[in-house]
């Protein structure tokens, strides 16, 4: 699986959360960081992990979940 930044699916996420949503395409990118979320790895980030470099984990993750945190905050505001 490739889930981190420079060819996964969190650098997806990054650049879909700079883009103008609708309210289903942002119900559709929580929906896929919640998967990022629940589907991490169960030891989280042992020795034994493999990926867990820029291009394919951890990192690229972490900042995509940071931007998220804004992004998604920001969502919210909108609505109300």
């Amino acid at each position: 699986m490739y889930w981190g930044a420079a060819h996964g699916l969190a650098g997806i996420m990054h650049v879909l959360m700079d883009m103008e949503l609708n309210l289903e395409e942002q119900e559709l990118v929580k929906g896929t960081l919640y998967y990022l979320i629940n589907n991490r790895i169960p030891s989280g980030g042992s020795e034994s992990d493999r990926l867990v470099h820029w291009c394919h984990g951890a990192p690229g993750v972490a900042l995509t979940l940071s931007k998220a945190a804004k992004v998604i905050a920001c969502w919210i505001y909108i609505l109300f």
